[in-house]
């Protein structure tokens, strides 16, 4: 039997910004509805409409993305940086 988390629960395991972003970003939404075991970039898809979010789409792709390569988090914020200085040009 697959053991599964709430969206909450993964959303949970973020670290800070991420997981307070995320949390914000998910408070009209179901947060309730469980994603299976090893599965946090499904619950971060799940959890809220990207585009509708201040950080934009483009900022949660790398997140996930991120995830899924198993990338460390120093990584994933080099990336984040990276796409900031982009959009100001």
């Amino acid at each position: 039997m697959r053991k599964e988390k709430t969206i909450k629960k993964w959303l949970d395991e973020l670290p800070e910004p991420f997981k307070s972003q995320a949390i914000f970003n998910a408070q009209n939404h179901n947060l309730n509805i469980p994603i299976p075991k090893e599965y946090l970039s499904k619950a971060l898809c799940g959890a809220f409409v990207w585009n509708d979010s201040p950080e934009g789409h483009k900022y949660w792709q790398i997140i996930k993305a991120g995830i899924e390569l198993g990338l460390d988090w120093k990584t994933i914020k080099v990336r984040l940086a990276r796409l900031k200085e982009t959009e100001k040009l």
